[in-house]
């Protein structure tokens, strides 16, 4: 009930959006006013998402791109993705992966610096966040799979051969992933191959 009349009052104050987007970001800065905050941030990105902004559109407005550290474990970036899953739930014809807005965000190519894989690995080294990182990772799978993507190319924008390979939560999906672009595609290199070349051998 609460957060339905905090969504009335942004929806009737909508000509001074700019100055009610302000103040619901800066809200969290009032000692005492967390929870309260929460609940505007979350007021707003749903009209924001029911107005047809895109998930990335939500993402610059809330400017997560600045936040430093481990990005996953920032409450406002985890508000962000909640109200994107709750979205494509109510929404399946418009729905689109969270992963898809982060890679608009901050690029990933295997030439570049992977940004976003970086964030993720940050997140995967955090127990409380490491299940949010995977999840995100899935997503990306399934977009590169719908694409495509080869392997190879997959294996550098995970940046599996910076990490421990046999340790990594990201071997397991990174083989199925390989073993099924390889069934869809018989004519490419061998996943023995991709793997060899992965890591530099």
């Amino acid at each position: 009930m609460l957060l339905a009349s905090i969504a009335l009052s942004i929806t009737r104050t909508k000509p001074r959006l700019t100055t009610e987007e302000e103040r619901v970001f800066k809200f969290d800065a009032i000692p005492g006013s967390g929870i309260a905050s929460s609940m505007l941030v979350k007021a707003q990105l749903q009209l924001w998402l029911a107005s047809g902004k895109s998930a990335d559109d939500v993402f610059s407005k809330m400017k997560l791109k600045s936040v430093e550290g481990n990005a996953l474990a920032n409450p406002k970036f985890q508000v962000w993705l909640k109200c994107v899953d709750d979205f494509n739930q109510k929404n399946p014809r418009e729905a689109k992966p969270a992963a898809t807005a982060l890679t608009s965000q901050y690029g990933d190519d295997k030439y570049g610096n992977a940004w976003l894989s970086r964030i993720l690995d940050a997140g995967m080294e955090d127990e409380h966040t490491k299940a949010i990182a995977l999840k995100l990772h899935a997503q990306r799978l399934e977009s590169w799979k719908d694409k495509n993507t080869p392997a190879l190319d997959v294996f550098d924008f995970l940046r599996l051969s910076e990490h421990n390979l046999l340790t990594s939560p990201l071997l397991t999906p990174w083989l199925k992933y390989a073993k099924e672009f390889h069934g869809r595609n018989p004519d490419k290199m061998s996943l023995m191959i991709t793997l060899s070349i992965g890591l530099g051998h």
